[in-house]
């Protein structure tokens, strides 16, 4: 469990095949626990995560195996920003996030789960080094994340 207060940042490379997408999935799970997520939060995350993981790959890469997909997770100490990056093929047009579920054939239903399930939910074209696409997502802990007591009297100064 994450400390009140506390910041870090990790990230992830992977590669743009089907089976990144439960890699993605079983990396972010311990991640959002260690930031202080439990239960339907951290299932949250992991599908949010999934679905930009698979954008990248059909929609940037279209299915070819080569390219990469970095996440990078930033913790702030009251919410997690998951930043999933591609260096594929940018999209023709600006990506929209629907405000209503698209029907089932046309695109858009990835983006509107995730932002349903996260805090905020942005789109960057182009992305990294003026390629690619970043999906920035965001969710704050639905409580403060617990004091340890024990660390605070370490750090308390004596009188």
């Amino acid at each position: 469990m994450t400390h009140a207060g506390s910041r870090w940042a990790a990230t992830y490379r992977l590669f743009s095949h089907p089976e990144s997408v439960q890699i993605a999935r079983a990396l972010v799970a311990p991640t959002a626990r260690l930031a202080g997520f439990a239960g339907d939060d951290v299932l949250d995350l992991q599908i949010a995560v999934a679905e930009a993981v698979c954008n990248a790959f059909v929609h940037a890469y279209h299915g070819r195996p080569d390219g990469e997909v970095r996440i990078d997770l930033e913790f702030d100490g009251a919410a997690l920003t998951i930043a999933v990056l591609d260096l594929g093929r940018p999209a023709a047009a600006r990506i929209a996030v629907p405000d209503t579920l698209p029907p089932p054939g046309q695109g858009g239903r990835g983006l509107y789960l995730i932002a349903r399930l996260m805090d905020s939910l942005e789109i960057r074209q182009p992305g990294l080094r003026g390629k690619g696409t970043v999906v920035v997502m965001r969710k704050r802990l639905p409580h403060p994340a617990p004091v340890d007591r024990e660390a605070a009297r370490e750090v308390r100064p004596s009188h």
